[in-house]
């Protein structure tokens, strides 16, 4: 089942924030990595674009906070996640789209 996400995002500059929210706890995973590609993309210097699992958890850990709020119905309320949280959840995504036959939520 689908749980409202939002991405809570502060840079090293204490004085600018940045969220984003996404349906699914799935599509903010998702997002998290169309982030680091985007990056990625700006300081390519040409070919594919290649990273493994490290590269984003790096790209991650850059930030002085990179949280989650999921939504769960059952308190009707929003549950914090931080940075290891998020990089379980990213490695499950990866490992989930690598699948043959991998069916999203």
């Amino acid at each position: 089942m689908p749980r409202h996400t939002i991405i809570l995002i502060q840079p090293t500059n204490k004085s600018s924030r940045t969220f984003y929210d996404f349906e699914s706890v799935t599509r903010a995973m998702s997002a998290i990595c169309e982030m680091y590609e985007k990056e990625l993309s700006l300081n390519r210097t040409g070919g594919n674009i290649r990273y493994g699992v490290t590269d984003l958890h790096n790209f991650i850990d850059k930030f002085s906070d990179f949280s989650c709020l999921v939504f769960v119905a059952k308190i009707g309320g929003y549950v914090p996640h931080g940075k290891e949280w998020i990089k379980e959840r990213i490695l499950s995504y990866l490992q989930e789209i690598a699948q043959p036959n991998s069916r999203m939520k």
